[in-house]
C-alpha cells in the first residue's frame, strides 16, 4: 500500500472528529509527571490502568520515584508497594533494573533520558531497557515528553480498525502486520495531513502535532474501553463505565457513557462488525419470539 493516500488521511480525520465529538477533548488525558507516566506505562503491562496508576502513586508516596533511590531499592519491598499490578515481583525487579541501567548511563531523571537525542535515538534507548517494548516506549515518549512525534499501536487500535469499515485497502491482514509498519502508517497519514485538523483546538503548550497524536490515542482508548470491547461490544448501547480512580486524578470521560445518556458508539454506522452483530441479534430476537 502506498503511503500518504489522501483518502486514508481523510478517513482517519473523520474517525477522529466523530470520536472527539462523542468524548470531548482534554489537554491532559493521561495525568502525572514524566516519571509517574513512565512508571505507569511499565506497570500497566498485562493489567488494568487503575491498578498501575495506584501502584505508581504508592511508589511516589514512598519517595521511590527517583532513579537512584529506585535503583537501590529492595525487590521484595518494592513489590509490596506495587502488589496491585500483575506480576508485582517481576515488575519490581524490572523497575530496579531499568533505574540502575539509566543511572549507570549517566541519567539523573526520566526527563534527561527523553531529552537525550532525536526521537529515534530516544526510542532506541528505551527499547534497549529490560521489559520495554515498542508500545511502552511510544507511550512514554508521546506522553512523558512534549517533543516526540510517535503513535501508540495498542490492542485497542488494532481491534477498532479491524472492525471499522473506514480505510479502503486495509483488510484484516493489514492490522496483523508488525508493530512498526502499523505505527508508521498512522504517523505518516496524520502528521502529513495536519491541515485537515486546523479547525480543532488542542493544547497550546506543546507542538500541535504532538498534542494531536496524544489525543488521537486517547480517543482510540476511550472508544475501545467504553464501546468497542473485545467481547460483547456495546455498539448500540450505552458505553461501559470508565476507569475507577478514587482520588479524581483521571477526570476525562470517567462517567461519560454512564452519565450523559449516550446510547451508541459514535462509529457504529461505519463498522462492518457492528452491522453484523446487530443483524444477528435482530434475527435471534425474531426467532425467539
Amino acid at each position: 500500500m502506498k503511503r500518504n493516500r489522501p483518502d486514508i488521511a481523510a478517513a482517519l480525520h473523520r474517525f477522529y472528529v466523530a470520536a472527539r465529538g462523542h468524548f470531548g477533548y482534554t489537554d491532559r488525558w493521561w495525568p502525572g509527571t514524566p516519571v509517574e507516566l513512565t512508571v505507569t506505562a511499565i506497570l500497566v503491562q498485562q493489567c488494568d490502568w487503575t491498578a498501575a496508576w495506584k501502584a505508581a502513586k504508592r511508589l511516589r508516596d514512598a519517595g521511590l520515584l527517583n532513579l537512584r533511590q529506585m535503583a537501590e531499592s529492595d525487590v521484595a519491598a518494592l513489590a509490596e508497594l506495587i502488589q496491585a499490578v500483575a506480576f508485582p515481583r517481576q515488575k519490581a525487579k524490572r523497575l530496579i533494573d531499568i533505574a540502575g541501567r539509566l543511572v549507570t548511563g549517566g541519567f539523573g531523571t526520566i526527563e534527561d533520558v527523553l531529552e537525550s537525542g532525536s526521537t529515534e535515538q530516544v526510542r532506541q534507548r528505551l527499547l534497549a531497557l529490560p521489559g520495554i517494548g515498542q508500545e511502552t516506549a511510544d507511550s512514554i515518549m508521546l506522553f512523558a515528553a512534549d517533543r516526540h512525534e510517535t503513535f501508540v499501536v495498542d490492542a485497542y487500535a488494532r481491534r477498532l480498525f479491524q472492525r471499522l469499515d473506514l480505510l479502503d485497502g486495509c483488510d484484516q491482514g493489514f492490522w496483523r502486520l508488525p508493530y512498526d509498519r502499523v505505527r508508521r502508517f498512522f504517523l505518516d497519514h496524520i502528521t502529513d495531513s495536519l491541515p485537515l485538523y486546523d479547525g480543532l483546538e488542542v493544547a497550546a503548550d506543546v507542538p500541535r502535532s504532538v498534542a494531536l497524536l496524544r489525543d488521537f490515542h486517547a480517543q482510540i482508548v476511550e472508544l475501545g474501553r467504553h464501546h468497542c470491547r473485545k467481547t460483547r461490544p456495546r455498539c448500540v448501547e450505552s458505553g461501559w463505565p470508565g476507569w475507577a480512580d478514587e482520588d479524581g486524578d483521571f477526570t476525562f470521560c470517567d462517567n461519560h457513557c454512564s452519565q450523559n445518556g449516550c446510547m451508541a458508539c459514535p462509529l457504529a454506522d461505519s463498522c462492518a462488525a457492528s452491522k453484523s452483530w446487530t443483524l444477528n441479534a435482530t434475527t435471534t430476537n425474531k426467532s425467539n419470539n
